[in-house]
């Protein structure tokens, strides 16, 4: 590596699963029909099915604090200046916008601890533009096993449903999704 080479690279999702596909890409006349007639989205969803020792189920009221513990376990190296609080989760689980049996997803291994959580939320307030917020985690000692990728393909699918469900004449805000690798241990 040459002292001009990051150690982070971008690892970009197949071409087939990139969300710009499901988008019709007309700017000069992204309002003039709704985003019904714009936006294509799978008709079903499964859950994930990927893990052998995993349960793949919505999320319930009841997971609301093993997801705060999932949440401080995984916050210490995603975000460790953000502290969530139970109160918080409970508020979004009762968001009118949030339906868990819809925009959630959550895996246990065989003894019950949350591995992963997963939601795909549309914005309440679409005045100007349509969003639909992806929010995930898995559990640190459980990554590189193809559950974060799983995931997020699934809420992508439910975010393309909620976009493809709204009749609104707005543009949506959209980005192209890749995963960053963290820098890789050098040998001494």
């Amino acid at each position: 590596m040459t002292a001009n080479e990051s150690s982070e690279q971008l690892i970009e999702p197949p071409a087939e699963q990139h969300i710009e596909q499901h988008i019709e890409q007309q700017p000069q006349r992204l309002t003039e029909r709704p985003l019904a007639e714009r936006v294509s989205a799978p008709a079903s969803l499964p859950l994930p099915t990927v893990g052998a020792d995993l349960t793949w189920r919505r999320l319930r009221r009841d997971d609301l604090p093993a997801l705060l513990e999932l949440d401080t376990l995984c916050g210490v190296e995603d975000h460790p200046r953000l502290v969530n609080t139970l109160d918080m989760f409970e508020e979004g689980f009762d968001a009118p916008s949030f339906d868990p049996e819809l925009d959630s997803a959550v895996a246990l291994d065989g003894a019950g601890t949350l591995v992963a959580y997963g939601e795909a939320v549309k914005d309440s307030e679409a005045a100007t533009i349509v969003k639909v917020h992806l929010n995930g985690q898995v559990r640190p000692d459980r990554r590189r096993e193809g559950i974060g990728t799983a995931l997020l393909a699934w809420q992508e699918g439910r975010g393309l449903q909620h976009l493809a469900a709204s009749d609104l004449h707005l543009p949506l805000a959209h980005g192209r999704l890749g995963v960053w690798r963290a820098p890789a241990a050098r040998a001494a």
